[in-house]
Formats: structure tokens, sequence, C-alpha cells
């Protein structure tokens, strides 16, 4: 129209002086409207026609002036000046012409945003303010099993890959995964078993994979085609299989939920094409479908955009070609807004009230075969989320390129979008299958929100692994302390871990040191779920791609690293019920001299009777300082209403008001002693860096003697193997030295080889006169240093008699020709088998103090002893593995000696022997591979011990007699003993069978 074609001169006319307008030349060029018109001419003349208009126009300016000023205002800057026509000329503009005005400002902020990879900040969560916080709190209640779980992920193919090469042979479905794998896995207290990449994969995206680069390449775990299991992986019937035996072990089976997107080729992309987030026109014109079509099935084609394959580009969508009608949609990828589209994804339409009901009918299916449900990408189904990414509010820029376009109101929005999709879900999970764990994975400052208001059953932590390994201590112990008063509920529903499955290996992030071990610490005794990742525990150190088959990197298990896990971490993990809750947590703050040092995290849990106390300093200085009072808690009752906690000592349950002092131990078995009366100003401590505490089995002790404060005194704060030892010593310190004296394994080891020979050289001679001497005397000291005995009583042991005796017979056995001579090959030993002479000695010692002390037997003797530490000042004296070996054996012979029948005669009680647990140790007893062995030298060394014993005791009473059968049957039942453990390859369970 007329009026229409005067209103684009005058744009045309300010456009083209326009600065910010200069790259738009070749559109505006004006030279061949010039050639046929002068319009300039004509723009001018109205102009000076429009001069009488001036006092009724904003400002008093022409409309020349007018349309300039956006110019004047931003002259380099499209997008300001249309923000200032939006914001000054609103009254005067129509309500669409402003709509189109504020979508264009966003889809050019759009354009301009910056996609970086790699981890952005680490945002601290803000407890009661926004995402629902004025809402009452709906938590879902764990069932009895939840709340100590601890999961381990695996991604499927690379650890039956990884299976194959440990077990030498081929491993390839569910059901073939080894037993001893499931009993190692619940052995180290994991009960939760992740399983990555079960489902039935989408081909267009292992094409896609394989096309850029990777001929071996699966498709992405994260692009599926169905929710079945794999048949390459043995199908529905190997995961029931893996089940019924994980169930054996304890162990339940999480998967994967993907309700977000599906494989661009899924089932549900071919049914339902009208499921997903589409236009019918690519969002930007220069888009370039013309690469391979991605779809296996006939009459459908599928393509990404060009530019995926040269990496010039990342496409928002794909095209899919129905060839039977012709139509074209452009299906947009997955995305959540951070990085690049997911190109073998295609995103859900969750403003299709049909989409979200077969989403939830499908989560349904799987909590019916699944304990444990992870929701990848959870928090960009939030509506918050869901509406930022895709449908964002007029004027708003939307979190995926182009689709400011597709701007909704407020009310249009709701009425599409009108509950929280996870609410419902987890309502009717909680109504249909009550038994199944949900676990969110979701960021964005969404944690609090999925658990209080959506009530899922845990949510991922992610500023546990970042904040810990960036070491921003001071923020984490803030996230800490704001949960715990606001609501500690939350705290318990964190999923904590040290790496995801999509990033860097826990020790690429942690090393491999002290600092790993520490974090660690944390991760198996915060509340909340411990997740580890893939080869966490073997130490590897490859980031597996989610389309991976196999490792790539050849890395071997890192035993010293898996024994480190053995000896500090899997004992926590299967302690988790001390430490999973919140009810007993406790954080406290170190304090210097210099105030709080954020780097120590402290804090205490278990029940009464049970507590732990954990200490780690994240940083690299040492520190001294000590652990005092608590930080504020809310109270169950009412969310946000933090009250003070009681000091460390009263939450660990230690009673100041009667005993004096407190006993408690570490992790590694060191014991600690402190003063009561000094905890008023807090447990001190010194730490070096990276160094982590778990304390335990606090104690406090009585004093009647004194002895307690003489150690306390001692020991000034050090930390020693076992405290009871350490008192006893002091108590009892004469005792210990004579004892110590008395069995000198050395001056043993001199008179055992004298005796063999049968020649009483004058040294021999004076090692039994000394050692009768010595024993009577310190028979003296025990019957006067302790209650019971006459403390005037005289003794008249001779050992020298006896030893003689013994000589005597060790040399008839020497010269016999029988089977009787293998029990002086024992006394003597050989070159790979230490000598049993001094163990034998040594009991034979302590069965004459027992006599002379007026015990029934040198087994009740040597309780006695024991009460006052005897058998530690033995054991401290023991300089090798070999004179270890004989004080353990010498007190075993000190409870074989009464046997009725003996064991050396015996199998049954010889069997008893063997399984008794205390003895599993020195006869070194082990698992492997469903087996329980033991070791030749260990056996060796207690059935000759058992053997020389019983020759001996029958050789004492039959003395003047002929009677040497129970020296042959010992002897005899000695070698098929060793003969039948050989035979069994040291076979624990087939040696004790064959017995």
């Amino acid at each position: 129209t007329r009026q229409q074609l005067l209103a684009d001169f005058f744009f045309l006319d300010a456009l083209s002086d326009n600065p910010a307008a200069g790259s738009f030349k070749d559109l505006l060029d004006d030279t061949e409207i010039i050639s046929r018109f002068d319009y300039r001419t004509l723009v001018r003349q109205l102009t000076k026609l429009f001069e009488t208009l001036r006092e009724s126009t904003p400002g008093q300016r022409t409309l020349s002036e007018i349309l300039r000023e956006p110019a004047r205002i931003a002259p380099h800057s499209l997008v300001e000046q249309v923000a200032y026509v939006v914001q000054n000329w609103a009254p005067w503009l129509p309500q669409q012409v402003l709509t189109e005005m504020q979508i264009a400002i966003a889809l050019t902020e759009e354009e301009g945003r910056a996609y970086l990879p790699g981890p952005g900040p680490s945002p601290s969560p803000l407890f009661g303010e926004g995402d629902g916080s004025d809402a009452a709190a709906a938590f879902t209640d764990d069932t009895d099993w939840m709340t100590t779980s601890v999961l381990l992920a695996k991604s499927i193919y690379i650890w039956l890959d990884q299976l194959s090469s440990h077990y030498q042979r081929s491993i390839t479905t569910l059901a073939e995964i080894p037993e001893e794998e499931l009993v190692s896995l619940a052995n180290r207290g994991f009960n939760a078993l992740w399983l990555i990449g079960i489902w039935e994969r989408s081909s267009a995206s292992k094409r896609i994979k394989q096309l850029c680069g990777n001929p071996e390449a699966e498709a992405s775990a994260y692009a599926l085609h169905a929710y079945r299991v794999a048949e390459e992986l043995g199908g529905e019937n190997a995961l029931q299989a893996l089940e019924s035996r994980c169930h054996q072990h304890g162990i339940r089976l999480a998967c994967d939920v993907v309700p977000n997107h599906t494989g661009i080729d899924s089932e549900l992309v071919r049914e339902h094409p009208d499921w997903f987030l589409q236009t019918d026109r690519p969002p930007y014109p220069a888009y370039d479908f013309s690469g391979p079509n991605l779809c296996e099935m006939k009459g459908i084609g599928i393509r990404i955009e060009k530019g995926y394959w040269d990496h010039s580009d990342a496409a928002v969508v794909f095209e899919y070609h129905d060839h039977n009608s012709g139509q074209y949609r452009y299906i947009y990828h997955g995305n959540d807004g951070t990085h690049m589209p997911w190109n073998d994804t295609a995103q859900l339409n969750f403003l299709m009230p049909e989409v979200r009901q077969a989403m939830s009918d499908l989560i349904l299916a799987v909590a019916r075969r699944f304990s444990l449900i992870r929701f990848d990408a959870a928090m960009t189904l939030a509506r918050k989320h869901f509406r930022r990414l895709w449908f964002p509010p007029p004027g708003g820029s939307a979190g995926v390129q182009s689709r400011s376009a597709f701007a909704l109101s407020d009310d249009d929005f709701t009425a599409a979008f009108p509950v929280e999709f996870w609410r419902e879900v987890v309502d009717r999970i909680n109504r249909e299958a009550p038994d199944t764990l949900l676990i969110a994975e979701a960021f964005w400052l969404m944690e609090s929100y999925f658990v209080r208001n959506l009530g899922m059953h845990r949510v991922y932590n992610s500023a546990f692994m970042n904040m810990l390994k960036r070491e921003e201590n001071a923020k984490y112990r803030q996230i800490l302390k704001d949960t715990l008063a606001y609501n500690p509920g939350i705290l318990k529903r964190y999923v904590n871990f040290m790496n995801n499955p999509d990033e860097a290996s826990a020790v690429e992030q942690f090393g491999k040191g002290d600092k790993y071990f520490g974090v660690a610490t944390l991760l198996a005794t915060l509340p909340g779920l411990p997740m580890f990742g893939h080869g966490q525990v073997e130490g590897y150190r490859e980031k597996y791609g989610m389309e991976y088959r196999r490792a790539y990197w050849k890395e071997e298990p890192d035993i010293g690293f898996i024994q480190h896990h053995e000896q500090q971490l899997f004992p926590l993990l299967r302690s988790r019920h001390l430490f999973a809750d919140v009810e007993h947590f406790s954080l406290y703050d170190f304090m210097t001299d210099q105030g709080v040092n954020e780097n120590v995290f402290t804090y205490s849990n278990g029940p009464i009777g049970q507590k732990f106390l954990v200490v780690y300093n994240n940083g690299a200085q040492a520190t001294r300082g000590r652990i005092h009072l608590a930080a504020d808690k809310a109270s169950p009752e009412e969310e946000g209403l933090a009250l003070p906690m009681p000091p460390f000592w009263q939450e660990l349950g230690i009673d100041r008001s009667d005993d004096p002092f407190c006993r408690f131990r570490d992790l590694q078995g060191n014991q600690q002693l402190v003063a009561l009366e000094k905890l008023s100003q807090g447990l001190e401590l010194q730490l070096d860096g990276y160094e982590h505490l778990v304390f335990s089995d606090f104690q406090t002790l009585s004093d009647e003697d004194g002895s307690w404060q003489k150690l306390y005194q001692h020991l000034n704060g050090r930390k020693v193997s076992n405290l009871e030892r350490e008192r006893l010593g002091i108590l009892y310190q004469p005792l210990w030295k004579a004892f110590a004296a008395l069995f000198d394994q050395g001056r043993l080891h001199v008179l055992a080889g004298g005796l063999v020979t049968a020649r009483q050289t004058r040294p021999i001679d004076k090692i039994m006169s000394d050692l009768s001497v010595e024993c009577n005397a310190f028979a003296g000291m025990v019957a006067s240093s302790i209650e019971g005995f006459d403390g005037h009583s005289t003794f008249q042991i001779d050992l020298k008699a006896l030893f003689a005796d013994l000589s005597g017979w060790l040399s008839e056995l020497a010269a016999a020709e029988a089977v009787e001579k293998m029990l002086a090959g024992q006394w003597q030993g050989t070159r790979s088998q230490a000598g049993l002479g001094v163990t034998i000695l040594s009991w034979l010692m302590l069965q004459n103090l027992s006599q002379a002390l007026g015990f029934s037997d040198e087994s009740h003797c040597f309780e006695v002893f024991a009460s006052c530490g005897l058998d530690f000042a033995w054991q401290e004296r023991a300089a090798s593995e070999d004179q270890d070996r004989a004080v353990f054996l010498a007190t075993l012979l000190t409870k074989t000696a009464g046997m009725q029948p003996h064991p050396a005669v015996d199998a049954r009680a010889f069997a008893h022997l063997c399984q008794d647990r205390d003895n599993s140790g020195f006869l070194g007893v082990n698992r492997h591979e469903e087996q329980t062995w033991f070791l030749r030298e260990g056996m060796t060394a207690l059935a000759g011990a058992i053997a020389l014993q019983a020759g001996i005791l029958q050789f004492r009473a039959d003395q003047g007699k002929e009677s040497p059968t129970i020296s042959t049957a010992a002897a005899e039942h000695l070698r098929q003993r060793l003969a039948r453990a050989a035979a069994v390859g040291y076979r624990l369970d087939k040696f004790l069978d064959l017995s």
C-alpha cells in the first residue's frame, strides 16, 4: 500500500545511515531504487511537512530524528538499538511487534553465547531461598536397606573385557560374570552395582562414532534404542541370572533411565516422531543435511548436519525424512545448554501429556526390575530448566540456540506443563514400586530441590568432588554447615563421588597418595550414598568413553593401591550403618591459635557405644589444633531452626563425671590415652598434610592403682599400638625383664643345637645351669608380685636334669632308621624350615614353671602370665619372623599339652586346630578363586610341633619303660599329614576331607 511504501522509505533512509547496519549493506543497497525514483527527496519533503507536528512528538522531534535516535544512542549495536526501541517506544508499538523484537534480541544473544568445554565454577547452594523452599519438606523415606547402600559403577562392555583378561577366558554376557568377582565386591563392602550401558543402543549412534574415527566404537550408552537388555549381553535371561547371584551376596543392581532424550533412530522416534521437539524447517538456513542416511529402517531418512562430519559446526537439530509421506522434520538433539548438543540423541517434548505418561510408564516398568535407578541429566526435566532450555518467556534467552523463537508466556507454559514431572514419578513409584531407590543426576543448585521437594531418595553432590579436588575447603565446610543448619535430612540424601563416569578418573583428579585416601575416607564416612567409579579401586587412570567396548590403555590393577583400600577403606564401607544417617552426625571446627583451620574436616557419627570421630586435613600444610564445639544443627521438628550442639566429648558419649581417663583407637590400630579433665578445652591433635584419622572405641577408664596415670605421664601424648600392654609393662616391669631374659631365643637356640648332638659341652652345661637358677628366681618373683601366691615360697626347678633326659631321647630319634627319625629332623630344621627346638624348650620351661607354681596345667599358668602382660614381653623380644612363630607355637603347645586324645595322633582334634581362627594366621589360611588354601611352612611347623610334644609327653611318662609306640604313632601321623598336604596342593577343605 502507499502508506506501507512511505513507511519503508523512511526506515530505509534511516538504516542507510546507521553504522551498526553496515554488515547488511547488500540488503540495504538503494542504488536501483534511486535510479528509478529519488525517494530521499520525498523523505526530506515529508520531513519538512512533519515539522509542524514537532510539538506533539516525544521530545519535540521530527519523525526522521525519532527513527535515527536508536542509532545515535548505540551506533555500533543493532541489538542495543532494538532494546532501546522496546524500552522507549512500547506505548506506540503493537504487541506483536514488541514480541517479535524481544525474540530477535534473545536469538541474537543465543548466537553470541560461547559454549566452552570443561567444568565450570563450583557454586554453593542457598538454602531457604527460592526453588520451593517455602513449601513444606516432602522427603521420601528410605526402606531398610537404602540408607547403607554403597554403589560401584561399571561400564559393562569394558568390565566384561577386563574380566576376560583377568580370568583368561571369554566373558561376554552378564550371566558369565564370575562368582569370584561378586564375592570380592561384597567382601569389600559394595552392596549396589550400577551397570552402565546394558540397554539396546542406537545403531545410528554407533555409526556416527565409527565414521568419526573409531572403527571399534559402540553406540553411546546414553543414546538408547529401547529399554531392553542388549542381546549381545545375554538379554533379559542373563540379567535375571546375574541378579539372582548378586542377591545371594547382598548386592542390588542399578541401571540408568534417560527420560530426557532417546537415540535419533530409537523406537520412539520411528513410532512417535511427533513426541519430539521439532520444526518443519531448519532453524538456520545454512544447515546442510547432505550426509549419510543413519537409519536402518526402510522408508525413513535420518541425517545429522554436515558440520558434525567435518567438525565445523554443531547443529541443534537433525533431519528426519518420512519417504512415504514426503514430510521433513527437523528434530532437536538432546541438549543441556552447557556444551554442544548430543548429536546422536533426539529431545522429547515434555509439554505433551502423552510423553510424560509414556516416560512414567517406562520408569515404573524399570523400577519393577531394578532396585536402584539413576536418572541421567534429571535437572533438565525440572519445569524451571525445561522452560529455560526450550520454551523461554518472551524476550528471555533460551538455553538452547534458536529456541527463543518458541517463547511461551507464563500462563501458556503452566497450562502445558502444570506439575513437576519428577514429583508425579516419585509419587507413583512410592505407590506401585516402593522398594526402588531413585537417584537423580542433578546439578545447577537443584540438589536440595530434588530430594526435599521432588522426593528423590538421592541426588548427585558434585560439590564433593569439585571442591575437595580444588581444595576449596572453606566452601565445602560451609555447605555442610548450611545444610545442617537448614535441614540435616538433605545431607543424608547426597550421592558423594570422586569421579563421574564421563569425567577424569579419581586417581587423575586426586592422585594415589594421602590426598586420595583422605578424600576417600570422607567419601566412606560422610552421610549419604558413596559412589565409586569404574576402576577407581584398581587405580586405573583411563577416562572411558561412553562408546568404548574395551579399555585402550594397558593398565594392570595396582596391588599396593588395592591393599591400601583393604586396610583403610573397605572396613569403613562395611560399617556404613554407623555413618550413613544424620541423626548422630556432628560437625566440628578445628581451632588453632590463628582461628578456625578451614582445611580440616572433623565430624563424629554413630549411635551411643559405636561412635566414630573422623579427622582429615585436606591441605599440604601440617597443622595443630583442637576439636571442641559442634556446629549448629536444625531441629528435626522445625526446618531452619538451628540449635546449639553439645561439645564433642558429649557427642562421643564420654562421661567426664567419674573416670579420669579415656582411651580410643584409630583405624590403623594405634591407641591414644587422654585425661578427661583436659577435654573441656578440646581434643588436641597434630596433623600432617593430607593426614586422615578415624577414631573409635571411646572408653573411659578408672584408675584405682594409679597405673593409667603413670602411663599417661610416660606417653606424653604419644600413640601406641596397645595401651593395655604399655600399662602392664609399667606395672610389672621387673617381671617383664626377667621373663624376656629367661626365654631369650638366642640362648635357647644354642641349647637346642647342643641337646640334639648329645655332647654336653661346658657352654651347654652352663646354659642349663643358668636356666635352672633363673627359672627358680622368676618363680619367686611371680609368687611375690601376683596376688594369690605365697610370697615366701622357695622353688626347686631342675631344668638341667630334664634337658639331659631330653638330649638322650633326641639322640635315639636321630639314630633311628624308622619313621621316628622325622621327629629329630623337625627339632633340627632345614635350610627352608626353621627347627622346632626353641619352641619345645620354651614350652617345657613353661610346663615346669606351671608345676612349681602349683597350677593344674601350663595353659592356666600362661593365662595368669598373660594377665600381667608377659605374653607381650615375650613377643616384643622376638627379633625375626621365625622367632615370632616360635612364640606362637610355644603358647599353642600350652593348650594342646592336656588334650585327650592328643591332636598328634587324633585326626578330629588336629582338624579342630586347623579350623581354629586363632591359628589361621600362623597357617597362612587364605581365600583365592573360591578356594581356601594354607601355607606349607605353617602346616609343617604345626604338625611337627605337636608330634614332638606328644613324643616328649609319652617319653617323660614312660621313663624307665620300653614303650616307643607313641613316638612311632606321632611320627607316622606327621608323615601322612605332610604327604596329604602336598597331594591336595595345600587346599584346606580337601586336606580336612581326607583327614
